[in-house]
Formats: structure tokens, C-alpha cells, sequence
């Protein structure tokens, strides 16, 4: 996480991505919070105590020693509860049961199958940990933050009414008291269960309890706020796909901004692997959007489509042959790289010369493609990874280079691609030139999926020769744990998260292809020593693809926006248990706090395997551009605008009245 004395360093880092990267339906109606105390005991069970120490006097309900518990008659999963209490006595010590399952008891009769969040007075001396402590019953352990000192702090006197809000979400539970975080814990496994009050020691009374069932993710109200004080939602727009462009896209996959025809707006250039599944098919689409000074009209073309552009993974822009106009690279999976060439002022309508490097025909499967100055001479060099085939996992495991390929001359013509081989492995996933060590040139970051690791090459290079030799990337703990975590590169992210002045990187932990963790690799102060892994945070039961990092929020600190990767069929809704699903959440970045995940959708079909960040409506907050695929026609091109509002709305609009149905988390 960033010190709060590096943010300058944050900023500019931020700054650099933003401008260096890989160069109207209704919203759905909120969920309301509904009363579950009426000021009587109705839709409440006393349970496991005749002791009368449970009772409603006056409209209030007290809660005193010394058992049983008080057991809502409906279950909850995902929710928001509201509680306004007072401790009367110092010994109070209760607590909110969340999840409960009645199938048995333990200590005064209370569930043996739950979770409990403490409401002790801190007044009273106990062993025990005071208000929003976190006791797991009959569960096993979990990732828990709890900051004691605040919860004493924020706590007020005995007698005097407060507030505590707790949030349960799919896996997650989050503690908020009189307004200010205390608590969050990871690892909850019941998906639902009762709410419930214990009664242990002391007396407490509780005049308020509400609460908000949360249901999918992108019609419940939005929680994360921005730096002053609005709240974040998100809305979709659409920019090409086959309703809006008349073309059948599918397998959306790399996406670029830059502005092409020189006219003052960002165009978007995007490549189509189109298919629904690895069948073989030499099929794909190039394709740019043309930006306007309405960020919501785009004139899109195809500039590249069928055979030449096969299975089109990812994209480059750079100005290729030196005329002062942006030229299109692409890789594609079946099975080589096109070049093509911008024609200046009829860039929208004119053809685009073209050239497929006899170099690089029949060559596998290229996965990715950057184009950067590597030797300081002025002139782009086109860096790239080939993984071999389409599907690597059906293939033999043979190493495949990750290479660059410097031009000698008109890059039209075919003698001018000259192949540099940085080295071969197996199933190579990346290539990304950044300048990792500092000293002012372009260095290569680079990976392997069969070998599930990642190395990088140092740029030594002067004047007209090339000079890289290879570092791996070793990771260990940030701190002590029994986790085996593997990297392999497959997106990445660059930014200073440490505050030493040294590139860190973002992406995820792979324990198959994508990944079930995001994570930052902090860079060692020498070479040669191990790249501490920090985990930001858990995206189970999804599978992580698309990340990019920006200040979301506005406080100065870089976020995290991310996509998911949906492993159920890609051309219907049927629902698949278990499936991987298409997620878009962001993880923001709260210092000494930690991250904290903002999930605002989740789709039965979605791959997000690209975002731009961009102020796309310029109203100065981030917005971001994407593909989206694995979701049959409602595969394409969009964006997301960022929305602040000064009441919570909810969390995500789509674009469509008909989409792939959004599905609540686990």
C-alpha cells in the first residue's frame, strides 16, 4: 500500500499508465432497508433462555445476562444490517449473530454454527475483544482486520445510543461503527443463515434494527465513496458490437486508445478473436472506433477481418515507418502478426496498406504485441510473445520464443523484420516492455504459464546493437505464510506501491490460467533478491483476467479496477454450478487500511480481459474503456463511466435492457 508521503511519486506513476498504456435504460430500482424490530417481539424467537432476560419494555428491547439468544424467523444471505444500541451497564458483553445455522448449540445455549460479531462495552475488562471483534463458531479460521484501539476509541459512554453497521457480502463481512470501519474479515462459508442477539453478561438495549437485502451486485447501493465525500457507481456504454456495428464480433479481446486521424479525439482500436470456442478457424476483426466530441457516438470501421486477422488477440499503436501517423500492430492466435499501415488523412475511409511479416506466418499462436524504442535510435521495435497454439494445453509443451523484431526499413516490406530471440519457454504468455530498473530505457517483463513464472529482461543496449540479459522473478511472503503462490505474467500493471521509487507490479496469483487472488510484487532494492508478494485481495469463486490501475477515487492513491473471466458457455445463460462468472469490481486502495473490493456486477457470461483508463466525458474523474467477450453478441467494445452522486445509487447501469442475467455472489 502507499504511504501517504509518497502519493506525489503515486500520482505521477498513475499519470504515466494513464498516458503510456499499451499507447439508456432505467438503473435498476435499489434494495430499501426494512424494519426486523417493530418495537415488538414479532418475526423473533427466544431461544435456549426462560430466564426472562429477553423482553421489549416501552417499545425498546433489552438484552441482558445470563442466556440464549434471540433468533430472527427468516434466513439472510447478503445483506446490510443497521443497529442502533446503548450498553446501560460497563460489563455489557453481546453480540450479532450473522449466518447463523440452528443445527446446535454451545457455551449458554447459543449457535455452535455461526458468526458473531462482538458488542462488548470496552469499559469492562475482559479477555475478550470489545465491540466489532469478529468470533467464528464451529468455522474455521479466516483473514480477519480488526483494529481494537479505534473500536475503544470510537465506542461512546455507557448509556449513550450508537450505531453499528454490518455488511455481509459472498465471502466477506465488513464491520462499521457510529460510521467509522473497524472490521473485515474474509473466509465467511455459510451463504446464508439467521440473524441473531446473544445474551451473555451485563444489559444493553436496542431501539433500531433494519435490514437491506443486497441481492445481485449491481442493483444494490453503492458503499464505496470518492475522496470528497460522493458516492461511486458505474454506468455502461456501449461502443461497438454487433447490434451497434452490424458486425457478428465475438472474443473481444486487446484494446488500445490513441488518436489515429489526428483530430483531437481518442479512437479505440480493438481486435475480435471472433468465435463462441477454439475451433481452428482462421476468423477475426480489427476494428477502430473513431472518437467524437461526444464520448457516447463512435463511428467504428473494419480495417482487418477473416484469415488476416485470425483469431486477433491484442493490438499495438506506435508510428511504425516515422510519418508522423499512429500504425496498427496485431497479434493473432491463428496464426502470425499483421502490420498495418495508417494513411493519413483518409485514415476513416481510405484502405490501410497492409503487410503479414513472411517472418512471423504459420508461427504458432501469437498472444502479445507492444511496440517500443529499445536501443534509443528512434525507431519502434515490435516486442512479442508466441505461445505455440491456440489452445497450449492440447499442444506438445515445447519451448516458443519471446522475441522483438527490429526494422530495418520500410515496414511494408517483408526483408525489413528482422526476429531478435530473447529466449524460448514453454506456453510464454507476455512481453511487456517497461523500464523496471530505472536507469532510463525500456526493459521486458515476460512469463510462462506451463512453468508458472516470470522473468525479465535487462536493456543494455547502445546505439544500434541489442544487449538483454535474463533475471527471473523470484517471489516470497510479505509475510509469513503457508500459501504456494505462482505468477505468470498473463496482464500486469506498473506502479510504485511501495514508495521507494521502484516499479512494483500488479496481477494475480494463477493456480490455473487466470487468477483467483490479486496480488503486487514488491521490487527488492537489489537484483538478484526476492519480490515480496502483498495480497490486495481475494476474487473467488471468479477468476481474474483484466486489471489496470488508476486513482479511482480521487485521494491520490493508485486503485485497481478488474474483470472476471466466465467459464460457463459462452453462446447461452445456462446457469453452470460453480462457474466462474463475468465480474467487474474494483479494489480500493486505503493506505495503512488495506484494499477494500467494490464488486458493482456480475454476469453469467463476461471475459474483461482489457481496460483503458480515461477521462472519457471529461468531467475530471476516471472512466475506463474495455472489450468484453465469452458472452456470444454481447461481445464487444464499451465503457464505463465513472458516476458520483451525493446519495448512494445503485452500484452499475447496464447498457441493455437484455443482457446476460447478473448473478448474486456465493
Amino acid at each position: 500500500m502507499t504511504r501517504r508521503g509518497s502519493r506525489a511519486r503515486a500520482r505521477a506513476a498513475v499519470a504515466a499508465l494513464l498516458c503510456g498504456a499499451h499507447i439508456a435504460c432505467t438503473a435498476p430500482a435499489a434494495a430499501e432497508a426494512v424494519p426486523l424490530f417493530d418495537g415488538t417481539l414479532s418475526g423473533w424467537s427466544i431461544e435456549n433462555t426462560g430466564a426472562g432476560n429477553i423482553a421489549v419494555r416501552d417499545g425498546v428491547l433489552r438484552v441482558e445476562a445470563p442466556a440464549g439468544w434471540l433468533r430472527s424467523a427468516a434466513v439472510y444471505g447478503d445483506f446490510r444490517l443497521r443497529v442502533e444500541f446503548r450498553f446501560l451497564t460497563d460489563d455489557a458483553d453481546s453480540g450479532i449473530f450473522v449466518r447463523a445455522v440452528a443445527d446446535g448449540v454451545f457455551g449458554r445455549g447459543w449457535p455452535a454454527n455461526s458468526y458473531q460479531v462482538q458488542l462488548r462495552n470496552p469499559l469492562g475488562e475482559s479477555p475478550f475483544p470489545p465491540v466489532g471483534g469478529i468470533f467464528r463458531h464451529g468455522k474455521p479460521p479466516g483473514e480477519t482486520r480488526f483494529d481494537a484501539e479505534r473500536a475503544a476509541r470510537t465506542s461512546l459512554g455507557t448509556g449513550e445510543w450508537q450505531t453499528l453497521e454490518i455488511e455481509v457480502m459472498g465471502s466477506e463481512l465488513e464491520v462499521r461503527l457510529n460510521g467509522t470501519m473497524l472490521t473485515h474479515a474474509a473466509g465467511i462459508e455459510n451463504p446464508s443463515g439467521y440473524v441473531g442477539i446473544q445474551a451473555e453478561a451485563g444489559a444493553l438495549e436496542f431501539r433500531a434494527i433494519e435490514i437491506e437485502e443486497l441481492g445481485d451486485l449491481a442493483a444494490r447501493p453503492t458503499t464505496a465513496r470518492a475522496a470528497d465525500g460522493s458516492f461511486i457507481s458505474w454506468r455502461e456504454r456501449i461502443v461497438d458490437d454487433e447490434t451497434i456495428g452490424g458486425v457478428p464480433l465475438r472474443g473481444s479481446d486487446g484494446l488500445v486508445m490513441a488518436d489515429l486521424d489526428r483530430d483531437g479525439h481518442l479512437d479505440i482500436v480493438s481486435v475480435h478473436e471472433s468465435d463462441d470456442r477454439y475451433d481452428g478457424a482462421p476468423e477475426g476483426h480489427i476494428r477502430i472506433a473513431f472518437g467524437t466530441a461526444d464520448p457516447t457516438v463512435w463511428r467504428s470501421i473494419t480495417v482487418a477481418e477473416g484469415p488476416e486477422a485470425g483469431a486477433a488477440e491484442d493490438v499495438a499503436v506506435g508510428d511504425v515507418n516515422g510519418d508522423g501517423w499512429l500504425d496498427i500492430v496485431a497479434a493473432c492466435e491463428l496464426a502470425h502478426l499483421i502490420y498495418l499501415q495508417n494513411p493519413g488523412r483518409g485514415a476513416r475511409d481510405a484502405p490501410w496498406p497492409r503487410l503479414i511479416p513472411a517472418a512471423t506466418r504459420g508461427r504458432g499462436s501469437f498472444i502479445r504485441v507492444f511496440l517500443a524504442d529499445l536501443n534509443g535510435d528512434e525507431r519502434l521495435e515490435v516486442v512479442t510473445a508466441n505461445k505455440g497454439a491456440q489452445d497450449p494445453r492440447r499442444a506438445r509443451q515445447e519451448p516458443k520464443p519471446i522475441s522483438f523484431f527490429a526494422l530495418t526499413g520500410d515496414p511494408l516490406d517483408d526483408v525489413s523484420w528482422r526476429e531478435h530471440v530473447l529466449t524460448k519457454v514453454p506456453w510464454p504468455i507476455n512481453s511487456q516492455p517497461v523500464d523496471l530498473d530505472g536507469d532510463g530505457d525500456l526493459d521486458v517483463v515476460a512469463g510462462s504459464v506451463a512453468e508458472r513464472r516470470m522473468l525479465w529482461f535487462e536493456n543494455r543496449s547502445r546505439g544500434e546493437s541489442f544487449d538483454f540479459v535474463e533475471h527471473p522473478v523470484a517471489i516470497e511472503p510479505a509475510v509469513p505464510s503457508a500459501d504456494e503462490v505462482f505468477v505468470h505474467a498473463f496482464n500486469m500493471e506498473f506502479v510504485d506501491l511501495s514508495g521507494d521509487g521502484r516499479l512494483d507490479i500488479v496481477t494475480f496469483d494463477t493456480p490455473p490460467l487466470v487468477g483467483r487472488r490479486l496480488l503486487w510484487l514488491e521490487q527488492p532494492a537489489r537484483l538478484g533478491e526476492a519480490w515480496r508478494y502483498h495480497v490486495i485481495g481475494s476474487y473467488a469463486p471468479d477468476s481474474l483476467v483484466g486489471l489496470s490501475v488508476a486513482d479511482i477515487d480521487g485521494d491520490g492513491d493508485p486503485d485497481v479496477m478488474t474483470g472476471g473471466y466466465s467459464l460457463s458457455p459462452r453462446d447461452s445463460d445456462e446457469p453452470t454450478p460453480d462457474a466462474s462468472l463475468g465480474r467487474l469490481a474494483w479494489y480500493e486502495n486505503r493506505g495503512a487500511d488495506g484494499w477494500a473490493r467494490h464488486d458493482f456486477s456480475r454476469r453469467q457470461r463476461g471475459m474483461f480481459d482489457k481496460f483503458v483508463a480515461v477521462d472519457l466525458d471529461g468531467d475530471g474523474d476516471v472512466d475506463f474503456a474495455g472489450t468484453r467477450g465469452n458472452s456470444g453478441a454481447y461481445d464487444g467494445v464499451f465503457w464505463l463511466e465513472q458516476v458520483r452522486t451525493a446519495e448512494p445509487r445503485a452500484a452499475f447501469q447496464r447498457a441493455r435492457t437484455h443482457d446476460s442475467p447478473e448473478v448474486p455472489l456465493p
